[in-house]
């Protein structure tokens, strides 16, 4: 997959309605790093120590600024779970990231590419009311199918360039909730089945699903340290 987010994603936009989503982005990342953004496409931002998870109220579903109350506890919670995510792959390096259990099994770097692409389409679907465009399909389908393409395609990066690659994309969710209230959340449209289905419940879908696969990493995890420690 390529290192190009879609043209969709407005990369280092450093206008004012932009500024309190990069600080919540940043927020995302413990509360300590500075959001560190350069020329290229994508965002350099370290991980910061696992201890300062406590910082910024990760532990808390409440307010926040530059976002209306209930958004604000919508972007409470995908904070939380994303601060799981990223401590469930603290430390792997590219061979971790890469390994695969069995021929059919995703790698922990593939997930990660899920998680990111995922939140893409939704973006696409809850921000535009489109679907995928075709430069999008081409950069995220090997993430978004987790196919024999994704084993193929998804492979040699370190932790940073995934780590990056969902930072990026969430900054650009953050910025688009921040431009939306609590009415924007209850607008529904209809499923191909014909049942309602509103925003809050499209994003309460995102964070569900990150932690699905946050649970396969952790799975995956386990058994890859177990590997190498039989082996060492």
């Amino acid at each position: 997959m390529g290192s190009q987010l879609p043209a969709s994603t407005p990369v280092g936009d450093k206008s004012p309605a932009n500024k309190g989503m990069q600080q919540s982005a940043q927020k995302t990342h413990r509360g300590c790093c500075p959001n560190r953004w350069l020329d290229g496409p994508m965002v350099t931002s370290r991980l910061c120590d696992r201890e300062s998870m406590n910082n910024e109220g990760l532990f808390l579903i409440g307010d926040l600024p530059g976002f209306t109350p209930e958004i604000a506890r919508l972007v409470s919670m995908m904070n939380y779970v994303r601060s799981t995510t990223l401590s469930a792959v603290e430390g792997l390096g590219a061979g971790e990231l890469d390994h695969l259990l069995d021929p059919q099994s995703n790698s922990i770097g593939a997930l990660l590419s899920h998680i990111a692409a995922t939140e893409v389409g939704y973006q696409a679907a809850t921000f535009y009311a489109r679907e995928l465009n075709a430069l999008e399909k081409q950069q995220w389908g090997a993430a978004i199918d987790l196919s024999d393409r994704a084993r193929r395609e998804i492979r040699g990066h370190t932790l940073e360039y995934y780590t990056d690659m969902l930072e990026q994309v969430r900054v650009t969710t953050l910025a688009e909730l921040s431009r939306r209230d609590d009415r924007w959340l209850q607008e529904q449209t209809s499923l191909r089945s014909g049942k309602k289905v509103n925003n809050y419940f499209k994003w309460f879908h995102v964070l569900g699903h990150e932690l699905n696969h946050r649970g396969q990493i952790h799975w995956l995890r386990k058994r890859i340290d177990g590997r190498i420690s039989a082996t060492g």
